[in-house]
């Protein structure tokens, strides 16, 4: 059995095109999310970082569209990897392999979606149905 994760963050530098030996394109990038802890006066967020690799054309694609800052939706197979620090304390890196992306709404560099060929026309989203008994649990 396999797992898929869902993150939605933000990317953490802007993403640079290499090659692998064979040729093929790739891109690592690190997306940050936020979790909330705490509630009332006790509640901060903490950053959680997790490093995502792309190959062939979504590599390209994500160095050519994407820049330090900009949101991303990303699926992939979760891994989780140990490590040790140079001072000993063990570590904890959360990576995402097989991955696949979507562009999420942007605000301004609505320019770079349309050469995507990602629709950024808001007015042709059709509002959600309230209806409560189509949810089948």
């Amino acid at each position: 059995m396999s797992n898929k994760s869902i993150v939605l963050g933000n990317l953490g530098q802007t993403p640079k095109l290499r090659s692998m030996p064979d040729g093929t394109p790739v891109t690592t990038v690190s997306v940050c999310t936020n979790e909330t802890t705490g509630s009332g006066e006790n509640r901060t967020e903490v950053p959680v970082w997790y490093k995502a690799d792309f190959f062939g054309n979504s590599a390209e694609i994500i160095a050519k569209h994407f820049q330090k800052g900009d949101p991303i939706y990303v699926e992939g197979r979760l891994i989780p990897e140990l490590w040790e620090g140079d001072d000993g304390v063990t570590r904890l890196n959360l990576k995402l392999n097989r991955c696949e992306f979507q562009f999420p709404p942007k605000r301004n560099r609505a320019n770079d979606h349309a050469e995507a060929g990602v629709n950024t026309d808001t007015n042709s989203e059709t509002p959600a149905s309230d209806d409560s008994d189509d949810i089948p649990f």
